[in-house]
């Protein structure tokens, strides 16, 4: 039996140290990539020589390292990663811009609100007397008085609101109409004339509106009637 030589034997436990680190650095590098194996395979050459070769350093060091990795448990690593799973997979959280806080609208206060606008805008369409309803026709220079009959204002009525007037800024439109049962003029020459049934013309109703938060009458031929 031929015994190798010291230099020899150094020689071989060089290389086989080279080769035994060089397979844990790949097998580390497949821990971090997550494809962990639990047992590495050594070539059967340098196997075979380790078997051979006396000493218990390269025995102890083979031993240590297959028991390190044989008794390895897989879910260490995987109690490990779960950590840093959770931070990869959560949902990223949009920073989402608040929507500015919407003034609510007391519906009491703001009818209130509407009626007064309305009334406002009556009055200075009709004058009420002794139960007797008058207005006024005034276009350019003709000035033509009316008396109207059975007057009734009726509303208000919701409308729908355009794309348009929500880029203006109405929050919400509704409708009066005007209901009367005739009425007459007046002239200096002629006096009152006969009673004509319906409404005048274009005096049938009113649109109001309220744009930023504020009620107001859009508007209409009906401006062409006033009491004064």
């Amino acid at each position: 039996m031929v015994i190798p030589s010291p230099i020899f034997r150094n020689f071989l436990l060089l290389l086989t140290t080279i080769l035994i680190s060089s397979a844990a650095n790949s097998w580390a590098q497949e821990i971090e990539s997550g494809e962990v194996e639990t047992k590495i395979s050594i070539n059967p050459v340098i196997e075979s020589a380790l078997r051979r070769m006396p000493g218990p350093g390269v025995r102890s060091q083979e031993s240590h390292l297959i028991a390190t990795v044989v008794d390895s448990d897989p879910d260490d690593f995987s109690d490990q990663m779960v950590p840093a799973a959770e931070v990869i997979t959560e949902p990223r959280k949009e920073e989402v811009e608040e929507a500015p806080d919407i003034e609510e609208v007391d519906p009491v206060e703001d009818e209130m609100k509407q009626f007064a606008a309305r009334d406002a805008y009556l009055k200075r369409i009709f004058l009420n007397k002794n139960g007797q309803w008058f207005t006024r026709y005034n276009r350019g220079i003709i000035h033509i008085p009316y008396q109207l009959s059975g007057f009734q204002l009726i509303g208000p009525d919701s409308a729908t609101l355009s794309e348009e007037d929500v880029a203006n800024g109405i929050e919400k439109r509704t409708d009066y109409l005007f209901l009367i049962h005739s009425f007459r003029t007046f002239s200096k020459s002629a006096g009152w004339s006969a009673w004509t049934p319906g409404n005048p013309p274009k005096l049938t109703g009113m649109t109001m509106v309220r744009q930023n938060g504020e009620w107001k009458v859009e508007d209409s031929d009906e401006l062409m009637y006033s009491v004064k």
